[in-house]
């Protein structure tokens, strides 16, 4: 009978746990904080979400030219920074990349793809890694 009890409550704990856990992978930023997806310079990682204060946002992003930050309230005003984007998205909290559309011509006729030009980065990111 005790090992009955102990049971459920060790089924019980489990259950929790994962509960908590899946709540923390699916929620967006901290409550008051803003969702920045900061550009690192990689070719294979050109982004990472950060989620500073929006004071952090408006102070220590906003002159980052690569940056991109959807809309955010500082201070009784309203700033983003190359939002919305075509590379970026950002869903429940989290910077993703945007997927290509397809090709819209048949196999075997593809054009070269347009090389658009790239801002330079006034204030490049410190290395962190």
């Amino acid at each position: 009978m005790v090992r009955a009890g102990w049971r459920a409550t060790i089924a019980i704990a489990v259950v929790g746990a994962v509960t908590m856990i899946g709540v923390a992978a699916t929620a967006g930023p901290p409550s008051g904080n803003v969702t920045v997806c900061h550009q690192t310079g990689s070719s294979t990682n050109p982004f990472v979400t950060i989620h500073p204060s929006a004071s952090g946002a408006y102070h220590g992003h906003l002159q980052h030219s690569g940056d991109v930050i959807p809309p955010f309230a500082y201070q009784g005003n309203t700033y983003s920074l190359n939002w919305p984007s075509s590379q970026i998205d950002v869903v429940n909290g989290e910077c993703v990349a945007v997927s290509a559309p397809p090709p819209s011509q048949p196999p075997g006729q593809e054009q070269p793809p347009e090389v658009e030009p790239k801002l330079p980065i006034v204030n490049p990111p410190p290395f962190t890694g």
